[in-house]
């Protein structure tokens, strides 16, 4: 396989031809191949809303599109791939980091039972993500 075909095979494919799929940074704004962003969808097939859940469903569908909470990008194909969550993504510094990129340490010893992350101020004010028990 070439390089590239390696690649792809971490991707989720392509969207469904009745899909309509764009990625958008944090102003709904579309952004470029290979940028990082919100996946928002449309089409027929999909959820018209929460059941009873009016507030979420104004959140979650904004102007027909489906946020859905997944951060990915596109390549030069259409093909997509998914990072991380957007709810799992911290800003610092201005910088995103995606919990699934970040290490987890321990400060002691003993195996960690339950992960967790926490953020820790460094001497020079940046932070570094701990996972602690």
């Amino acid at each position: 396989m070439k390089n590239n075909q390696t690649e792809r095979l971490k991707s989720c494919g392509v969207p469904v031809i009745i899909t309509q799929l764009r990625i958008v940074d944090d102003k709904n704004q579309d952004v470029g191949v290979g940028v990082v962003g919100e996946l928002i969808v449309k089409g027929p097939h999909m959820m018209k809303g929460y059941w009873r859940k009016e507030e979420e469903t104004k959140r979650t569908i904004v102007d027909g599109w489906i946020h859905t909470g997944d951060i990915g990008y596109m390549d030069e194909d259409g093909f997509v791939y998914l990072v991380d969550r957007k709810n799992d993504m911290i800003i610092t510094g201005g910088m995103n980091v995606f919990r699934s990129k970040s290490r987890i340490f321990s400060l002691s010893t003993r195996p960690l039972r339950k992960p967790s992350l926490s953020a820790f101020l460094t001497k020079n004010g940046g932070r570094w993500f701990w996972g602690l028990s």
